[in-house]
């Protein structure tokens, strides 16, 4: 206060002699000081600063580094350093310039809102680009935009210091090779721009100042429908004020002032560019900006330093993850420094990041622990990579058993590159003559890319050569009399040649077949799907075959000779009978294979396994129950279901039809009569689907 009060002294001493110029020294203000609260939590921004002045706060502006304020109070402040300077003027006589606000550009845009307003391809943008280009297409040259020129040395930082300017941002189309645009002050003239604006942050206060311009420097070819100009802003519309800049390829400079600027506790002011289809390079172009003002009272000024305290910070950090995972990589325990918090993210369940179930491969995903302490709460988040396994499976799918004399078969991977492994194999190749017979042989390829590893298996026993199973069946629905079912469907030649079973339920891949129409044995009624099961376990199912079942209800081998040929070993097994819409049959005990004569299931209902799995078609036959269109083991509505779709489709004759329940080669209400006594009937466990 001693050092304002000496200098005010000398000030008016010096005024009162009626000096023919009377220096303004600056002075300090009376500023009393700052107080500050410091940010609460870590990252939340919310430090205050209140500047304290003695006298009347709005008789002197506050110029804040960074630009967070125009005011003696600034919010929201995040931690670090501040400066605050405090200018105006002390009563007396005299006159001075003062600088309101000034802008080099060279600390970068914190000062404006680039691009505020408008809209199209030519944005303004602030950098150090000053270099030109050629569009070339195929090689050839069709235009250039030249270089900006070089500032003068009373710019700062110049000859090529940041400076704000317009720029096109559209790549004309494609039609110029890149690197297209050039980066410094150019413009599409083909692109319109309505006030392409940009403005200044914060407004400044010009209350007490007259004299007030606006000074700048500035150069744009352009034309005069593409444009530079500047508008101002004290409340309400923005005006535009001076000339429209344009017609200058070498830097100029520029000052506005107008009696609006004057006396204002609020005053912005924007460049703004206007486009059209015609007019040159280089596009507006502004630097060092500055708003001065003439004062008739003696300047003060005083700087305040300060800082914001940074917040309480929760430690959520946790173990280091991994940059990348396997799919099939174990589950991953994620741990925190400080427990209590929770963890998120992809696949993340409590603190467990399981990789098997990540769905966004091949991308980052972020994994995070948010920790509240105190009131706080601060996050942590590691992204790691999640990387899917390789596909190891390859073709074709093996058969559960081969023979020694079965040929060798080629095994093709999905994707090569892997490593074959079996006691079976010579290289990808299969051989049955060489594995131990009656030995499960494990035949694997191992595929590894980007650093995960898949295994696909199959396990094939090469078994003795087949055993023969005689089986005797009836079919309650193709039953005619006696010891009979009828062959309808061979004598309409309806029959498939090739098996019927290779499609869902029975999914049987077999390639039993006959070569021709002819080829069936006399007085074939259908194919059957029999199976070879466990003796301990009825739902281990050794081996099937596809085979054909005569209408005296024997079952014979494709090419006629009696029984099934079947691989497995001699022994005692259970023997199961499938047909297309009746309940499948199981032996009810096991029998030795091979067996000499034939099993029967017709002579007694306690022949098949299980209650009312039989019915009795005659006093001294009985036969597999029909009405299991969709052969699951069940007979219910959605077996009549599959009748009336049969009907309803208008395909109901001369076919080989799943509602075909009597086997005639037709879908008529005769089929409907048979399914109806058996609705309610379910097969044995083992044998449904």
């Amino acid at each position: 206060m001693k050092r304002f009060i000496q200098c005010r002294l000398l000030y008016v001493v010096c005024c009162i002699l009626g000096a023919t110029i009377c220096p303004l020294w600056a002075i300090d203000c009376p500023v009393n000081g700052v107080s500050t609260t410091p940010e609460t939590c870590a990252g939340d921004h919310d430090g205050t600063a209140t500047i304290s002045v003695a006298g009347n706060a709005a008789n002197y502006t506050y110029t804040w580094l960074p630009n967070v304020s125009n005011t003696t109070t600034a919010n929201n402040l995040a931690p670090g350093a501040y400066s605050v300077t405090v200018s105006g003027s002390l009563s007396g006589s005299g006159t001075s310039t003062t600088t309101l606000f000034s802008d080099n550009f060279n600390s970068g845009a914190d000062n404006w809102v680039v691009n505020a307003t408008g809209a199209g391809l030519n944005r303004w943008f602030v950098d150090a680009d000053y270099t030109g280009g050629s569009c070339n297409f195929l090689g050839e040259p069709l235009f250039s935009v030249p270089d900006v020129a070089a500032q003068p040395a009373a710019i700062t930082g110049s000859p090529y210091s940041t400076y704000l300017h317009i720029r096109a941002t559209s790549t004309a189309g494609g039609l110029c090779n890149p690197p297209w645009p050039p980066l410094n002050a150019s413009y599409d003239g083909g692109k319109t721009t309505t006030n392409r604006c940009t403005e200044m942050a914060l407004p400044i206060s010009t209350l007490g100042q007259t004299g007030v311009s606006l000074r700048f420097y500035w150069l744009c070819g352009g034309s005069t429908n593409s444009y530079g100009y500047v508008q101002y802003q004290t409340s309400g519309a923005w005006q535009t004020v001076g000339n429209y800049l344009y017609g200058e390829d070498a830097w100029q400079t520029a000052n506005i002032a107008n009696a609006a600027f004057d006396n204002q506790s609020s005053l912005k002011y924007r460049f703004c560019w206007n486009n059209n289809s015609t007019g040159v390079d280089p596009a507006i172009a502004i630097d060092d900006v500055s708003i001065t003002a003439t004062s008739a009272s003696a300047p003060c000024s005083s700087v305040l330093n300060f800082s914001i305290a940074a917040g309480t910070a929760p430690d959520a950090s946790f173990n280091d993850l991994a940059d990348s995972y396997c799919q099939g990589n174990a589950p991953v325990i994620l741990t925190p420094t400080v427990a209590g918090g929770t963890f998120s993210g992809e696949s993340v369940s409590n603190n467990t990041f399981n990789p098997r179930f990540v769905t966004t491969v091949n991308t980052p995903i972020p994994i995070t622990y948010t920790l509240t302490q105190n009131g706080c709460t601060a996050s942590v988040t590691q992204n790691v990579t999640v990387i899917p396994q390789p596909n190891a499976s390859f073709t074709p799918q093996l058969n559960a058993t081969y023979y020694p004399s079965d040929p060798p078969i080629v095994l093709t991977p999905v994707v090569a590159g892997g490593t074959w492994s079996g006691d079976c194999l010579a290289s990808n190749v299969f051989i049955p003559s060489v594995a131990t017979l009656n030995v499960p042989c494990n035949i694997t390829y191992t595929l590894t890319q980007n650093g995960c590893t898949s295994m696909a298996a199959q396990g094939v026993t090469v078994i003795s050569p087949p055993i023969t199973a005689k089986i005797k069946v009836l079919l309650q629905g193709a039953y005619s009399g006696g010891n009979t079912m009828r062959t309808d469907l061979q004598s309409n030649n309806l029959l498939p040649l090739a098996q019927p079973y290779n499609s869902a339920p029975f999914n049987y891949n077999g390639t039993e077949a006959v070569a021709s129409a002819s080829a069936f044995p006399s007085n074939t009624c259908d194919w059957v799907l029999v199976e070879i099961r466990d003796a301990a376990n009825p739902a281990t199912l050794y081996d099937r075959k596809a085979a054909l079942l005569l209408a005296d209800g024997t079952i014979v081998n494709t090419d006629g000779t009696a029984g099934v040929n079947v691989n497995v070993s001699s022994g005692n097994y259970y023997i199961a009978v499938r047909h297309r819409n009746h309940l499948a049959a199981m032996s009810a005990a096991t029998i030795a294979l091979p067996n000499a004569i034939a099993y029967d299931f017709t002579t007694a209902a306690t022949q098949t396994f299980g209650t009312e799995q039989a019915v009795a078609v005659s006093p001294t036959h009985w036969a597999m129950r029909c009405g299991d269109a969709q052969a699951n083991g069940t007979i219910t509505f959605a077996d009549y279901n599959a009748y009336i779709a049969q009907v309803g489709s208008g395909n109901t004759n001369n076919g080989y039809f799943a509602a075909d329940i009597d086997l005639d080669g037709d879908v008529s209400p005769a089929d409907f009569d048979l399914y109806r006594p058996n609705a309610r009937m379910i097969g044995i466990a083992p044998l449904r689907y």
